[in-house]
C-alpha cells in the first residue's frame, strides 16, 4: 500500500502530517473539556496554550535534528526550520510543552499536577490516532518477521520490502488498554494529584520501551540501542520511583 504522500503540483502532501494535525486537534479539545472536571481555569488555558505549543515545537525540532545529523547536511542553517525534513520528535515536543506549561502555572501560583492529570486522557487518545496514521502511512514500521500477520509496504520512506511487524498495531492495542485503565482510575485518583500522571507515564513509556524492540525504521543509536528506547526506560523508571513515594504516604 502507498498512502505516504501525494504530489499536488510543486507541493507534497504527507498523509502522516494530517494524522498529526488530527491527533493534536482532538487532544486539545479533550484537554479543554477535562479541565472542567478538575475545576481548573480554562481561561488561563486559552491564554497560555499557544506558548506551550511553541515550546513543544521548538524542542521537538531541535531533538529531531540532533537525533538525525544528516538533516544538517541537507539543509545547513535552515535545518531547524525545515520541518518537512524529519518532522519533530513527539517525545521532545511533549517535554517542551510541559516545560513551558510548568513555568506559566508556577508563575500563576497554581498546582501543576492537577493540570497534568487532566492531560493524561487526551494524550493517550492522541497517541492512538498517531498509531493508526503510522500504520497506514508507514511513518513508523516494524522489523522483518515471518509471522503470518506481517505487513508489507510499497511506500515512500519504507526501505524494507519483506513482511514487517505491525508495530503500530501493537502500540494501538496497548495504548487502548492504557486508555481503559485510565478511564477506570481517573475518579479514584483525583484525591491524590499527580498519582494518575506518574502511573500513566510508567505504563506509557514502558509500552514504548517494549515496542522499540520491534521497530525497523532507522533511528539514532547509542551503543546499538535506539535513543528513544533509552529515554523511554529512564522516564518509566523515574515515574516508578515517584509512585513508590505515593505508596509510602
Amino acid at each position: 500500500m502507498n498512502l505516504s504522500q501525494i504530489f499536488v503540483g510543486p507541493f507534497t502532501l504527507k498523509f502522516y502530517g494530517m494524522f498529526v494535525a488530527a491527533a493534536f486537534l482532538v487532544s486539545a479539545i479533550l484537554y479543554y473539556q477535562r479541565l472542567k472536571i478538575r475545576d481548573l481555569d480554562r481561561e488561563f488555558f486559552v491564554h497560555h496554550f499557544w506558548r506551550w505549543i511553541m515550546g513543544g515545537v521548538v524542542l521537538g525540532r531541535i531533538f529531531a535534528v540532533v537525533a538525525d545529523p544528516s538533516i544538517l547536511g541537507r539543509n545547513d542553517w535552515l535545518s531547524f526550520f525545515a520541518f518537512w525534513d524529519g518532522g519533530i520528535s513527539m517525545l521532545a515536543a511533549l517535554i517542551g510543552f510541559l516545560g513551558i506549561m510548568r513555568f506559566d502555572i508556577y508563575k500563576a501560583k497554581q498546582d501543576f499536577l492537577p493540570w497534568t492529570d487532566a492531560m493524561v486522557f487526551p494524550v493517550i487518545v492522541g497517541a492512538m490516532i498517531l498509531d493508526i496514521g503510522s500504520f497506514f502511512t508507514g511513518a513508523v514500521y516494524g522489523s522483518p518477521t515471518t509471522l503470518p500477520w506481517g505487513v508489507k509496504y510499497e511506500t515512500f520512506g519504507v526501505d524494507l520490502l519483506s513482511p514487517l511487524h505491525p508495530v503500530t498495531l501493537y502500540g494501538l492495542a496497548l495504548h487502548f488498554w492504557l486508555f481503559r485503565w485510565v478511564e477506570r482510575r481517573f475518579e479514584p485518583f483525583l484525591k491524590h494529584p499527580g498519582k494518575l500522571t506518574f502511573s500513566a507515564i510508567f505504563f506509557f513509556f514502558g509500552i514504548q520501551f517494549i515496542l522499540e524492540f520491534f521497530r525497523g525504521d532507522p533511528a539514532f543509536t547509542v551503543l546499538g540501542i535506539r535513543i528513544h528506547q533509552i529515554f523511554a526506560l529512564v522516564f518509566s523508571i523515574a515515574a516508578l520511583v515517584v509512585l513508590q513515594r505515593y505508596r509510602k504516604k
